[in-house]
């Protein structure tokens, strides 16, 4: 596994190139020699695979499109379903492609994803396509192709006081397309760790975690709101998210900021029940959003980007 590292005082990152342009570690170093593991750390022993990774990249698209289907006008828009057994395509295609280095230093770096060779044009997408595969050690992992030129870019810059990323979609196609990014990291779940932020609903999901509507009374709410334990058995979005989170992991006294500029109104809280990680993943639109707007929801984030523009947001994460 390439690894590329980057350092500034005591914090250490590293990312995968290959796997995603993830990150494999966000550490910092104390007075004593000891580290702390701000994510999850990636395994080394094998050969990781995307979900792995202490942190992917979401774009053009976060989370699920239902049925890896979706219609644009006059057109079905067929994709692949990309995370067996699951039908739906999830998580779009920056986290499983291979990406390339172009610039370090040793606080910056800056690498880029083209993917150019399957426009959509005027052409409907064929359901009948050959989709290509990543092969690792033991795994065969279906990569998702998106029907329009685009090109992707990150920058992580790391400082003294924490992280920021830099992710950007640019449309190189002919035609306008559907778009949004977000980052998808995994932090360690210790004894009493609390996430602090505000959002005014719980966004239900059906049995094949599709959204189905809000839920403005949900019990984590309140949970989220007053900064108590985080509850468990969540895989749910925030609607109209506040844009920034504080969590704190009471044990350790280490706290973490994140904050998205320009700020998402959406998010999506993981905390599995027999992990010990969970995910509070920022992301720029409502799950599913491609398929319409749940009931009460008057802007799913979804943006339709013209030709040459490009998409970005700056989630910062500072280490404190």
């Amino acid at each position: 596994m390439q690894i590329e590292r980057l350092v500034a005082g005591q914090h250490e990152l590293a990312v995968t190139p290959e796997i995603g342009a993830g990150l494999a570690w966000l550490k910092t170093r104390d007075g004593n020699g000891t580290d702390w593991h701000w994510l999850r750390q990636t395994p080394s022993a094998n050969r990781p695979t995307p979900r792995d990774l202490g942190l992917f990249l979401l774009a053009p698209f976060s989370n699920r499109i239902a049925n890896a289907r979706f219609r644009l006008r006059d057109r079905d828009i067929q994709l692949s379903a990309n995370f067996p057994p699951e039908h739906h395509a999830i998580h779009g295609v920056a986290w499983s492609s291979a990406w390339q280095l172009d610039s370090k230093t040793e606080r910056v770096m800056q690498l880029s994803l083209a993917c150019e060779d399957h426009p959509v044009g005027d052409h409907p997408v064929s359901p009948h396509l050959v989709w290509p595969q990543f092969v690792w050690p033991q795994l065969v992992w279906p990569q998702l192709v998106w029907p329009w030129q685009m090109r992707m870019e990150v920058a992580y810059e790391l400082d003294e006081t924490g992280l920021s990323i830099r992710l950007g979609v640019t449309n190189l196609d002919s035609t306008e397309m559907p778009c949004g990014l977000g980052i998808h990291p995994y932090f360690p779940r210790t004894d009493g760790v609390s996430v602090f932020t505000q959002a005014a609903a719980i966004v239900r999901n059906d049995n094949h975690m599709v959204p189905t509507g809000l839920d403005k009374d949900h019990s984590a709410l309140s949970t989220l709101r007053d900064g108590q334990p985080l509850p468990v058995g969540l895989d749910n979005g925030l609607f109209q998210w506040s844009g920034a989170a504080r969590i704190h992991w009471p044990k350790s006294g280490r706290s973490l900021r994140l904050e998205v500029v320009p700020t998402c109104q959406w998010a999506v809280l993981f905390t599995p029940r027999s992990e010990p990680y969970f995910c509070f993943e920022p992301v720029s639109h409502q799950t599913n959003a491609h398929n319409g707007a749940l009931p009460g929801v008057d802007d799913t984030g979804l943006v339709w980007l013209p030709p040459r523009e490009t998409q970005s947001a700056t989630f910062r994460l500072d280490l404190g």
